[in-house]
């Protein structure tokens, strides 16, 4: 039991800042072509994106680069 070790005191598990606004911010189509200019591919298992996915995975790819 790990409640009397750790004390989390952050309202969130994302621990970075993200230069994306937030998901509401952007339509579909700004979303594609962001992912287009990260090499993130449109469509996954022969299904297109989600836009939450697409957001997600944009967004990964900016801290990732960030962090190199």
């Amino acid at each position: 039991d790990l409640k009397g070790v750790l004390n989390l005191d952050i309202d969130t598990i994302m621990i970075y800042q993200s230069s994306l606004k937030s998901i509401g911010n952007y339509k579909m189509d700004e979303l594609k072509k962001m992912a287009t200019e990260f090499d993130i591919p449109l469509k996954g298992n022969g299904k297109s994106e989600l836009k939450k996915e697409l957001y997600e995975e944009i967004n990964l790819k900016i801290v990732l680069n960030n962090t190199i």
